[in-house]
């Protein structure tokens, strides 16, 4: 049971810390697009879709 739980935890925090970095990824690509980076925004957004499905990322690829 205990097994059980210490897994769940372990789960649940490399959820997050999945979703955290796909965040600040997106966060690096609006930086670079706003200081017309282009080519490193692109690279930010594509690495923040990698870990989570972020509808801005997309727009900003497009």
């Amino acid at each position: 049971m205990i097994k059980n739980y210490i897994r769940l935890i372990c789960i649940a925090s490399l959820l997050t810390l999945v979703t955290g970095c796909a965040k600040m990824y997106f966060k690096q690509g609006n930086k670079s697009f706003d200081m017309l980076r282009f080519s490193k925004a692109i690279d930010s957004f594509e690495k923040a879709l990698e870990r989570k499905d972020i509808p801005n990322a997309k727009e900003g690829l497009s």
